[in-house]
């Protein structure tokens, strides 16, 4: 009836396909009293786990993280989204993005994160990275643009340059 010790979580992540062990972690990720210490152990792991194997157990976990109200909780949430590459999650990433819930606190972060995931939304980017009336939500519209996989991001990043400011440019070419 305790909590893992930080050992015992890395072994139970490092082998979450083992009989048992993928119950357990979800159990740990599931339980609100421990959900947040457990996510926030795994990312300071991350790079002794395999992403790959983990991503599953984490996705449902990250995206009910995701619509907590509590902002330290969403802010772990794209942390855990980012630092595990959980990529099914995009979608609800542009979704919170796109709806009228994202605040001026909320959007950078979230910007932040599809750039760590070098989301497609190169439109979505270009139009924030133009108009959006927050500064840091323009510089960080502005980095994922830049990140984009998008096959038009690099075309839509230089018909924005001519507008940028010299921070913002030196961001853009980097």
């Amino acid at each position: 009836d305790r909590a893992p010790n930080d050992e015992e979580l890395l072994r139970l992540a490092q082998f979450p396909t083992e009989p048992g062990v993928g119950e357990a972690l979800q159990a740990l990720l599931t339980n609100e009293k421990s959900r947040a210490t457990v996510a926030e152990k795994l990312l300071a792991q991350r790079t002794k786990l395999d992403a790959a194997q983990i991503a599953p157990l984490l996705t449902e976990t990250a995206r009910a993280m995701l619509r907590s109200a509590d902002a330290p909780i969403r802010n772990q949430s794209l942390a855990l989204i980012g630092g595990f590459q959980l990529t099914a999650l995009e979608g609800d990433l542009v979704a919170l993005l796109k709806s009228g819930h994202s605040g001026r606190g909320v959007r950078a972060p979230v910007l932040n994160t599809l750039r760590d995931l070098r989301s497609v939304e190169s439109d979505l980017f270009a139009t924030l990275a133009k108009s959006d009336p927050d500064p840091l939500t323009r510089d960080a519209a502005l980095e994922a643009l830049a990140a984009s996989r998008a096959p038009d991001a690099a075309t839509k990043l230089l018909a924005l340059y001519p507008s940028l400011q010299p921070p913002q440019r030196r961001s853009a070419l980097n």
